[in-house]
């Protein structure tokens, strides 16, 4: 089931990068929380369309890349940040020029997939095929969390977003080690989830802190993000 491949990826696929357990200190001086709302356009993209193409940079990994995907530097308007549903610690280096897009918790839902019973139910569209079973996930999500330099943001439903169905094409290799049901050709797929946009930060040290459960796999998420804007 690809459900249960993805989950055992969530908790187990990324244990090989190499960090410190830095933990976020309290800054009682930290300035207003620079986050975009949900609503709002960043670098002339909605945010679905961002989101969108985070999931394509996370899939073009290969088996070898995927565990520290997101940490690497990278040269775009937006610094595409990833994680799993474990406890860790990251070191990042981004741009002062960039924003960060960062999931708490997110789920994407592709099609075809090997399993021929998984396929939408006769007068069943895809995208509400895919979009069901990916809500499925996403709605155990509980005790969401997120601090930035000590400063809590409250997360809402606003901060979820179910996409429409878009296409993507993932690295061959990944059935091996992440989603049994990528091709490696462009399919069909949605993404759920909560995730968080931060405005371009001041040049200097940052600390991201996420947090978040899903009891009925007791899954626990607690990460810290060490950010260096260079």
């Amino acid at each position: 089931m690809k459900t249960n491949a993805l989950l055992k990826f969530l908790v187990m696929a990324m244990i090989a990068m190499s960090v410190s357990l830095t933990a976020c200190k309290d800054d009682d001086d930290a300035p207003a929380m620079p986050l975009y709302n949900p609503t709002d356009e960043v670098f002339s993209k909605s945010q679905e369309e961002w989101q969108v193409e985070w999931w394509q940079f996370l899939m073009s990994h290969n088996c070898a890349t995927l565990p520290t995907a997101g940490s690497e530097v990278q040269t775009g308007q937006v610094h595409f940040l990833s994680g799993r549903i474990e406890t860790y610690s990251m070191n990042i280096t981004v741009n002062s020029s960039q924003a960060i897009l960062s999931p708490i918790m997110n789920y994407i839902n592709d099609f075809p997939c090997p399993d021929t019973s998984f396929h939408p139910a006769p007068g069943q569209s895809l995208e509400d095929f895919l979009q069901e079973g990916a809500a499925s996930f996403i709605d155990l999500a509980k005790n969401l969390e997120v601090t930035l330099d000590g400063l809590s943001i409250p997360i809402t439903t606003e901060h979820r977003t179910v996409s429409d169905l878009f296409y993507f094409t993932g690295n061959p290799e990944i059935p091996n080690c992440f989603d049994p049901c990528v091709t490696g050709q462009s399919q069909a797929a949605i993404s759920d989830g909560y995730w968080i946009f931060i405005k371009p930060l001041s040049k200097g040290f940052h600390c991201l802190h996420i947090a978040g459960t899903i009891p009925e796999y007791d899954l626990v998420l607690d990460g810290t993000i060490n950010i260096t804007m260079n």
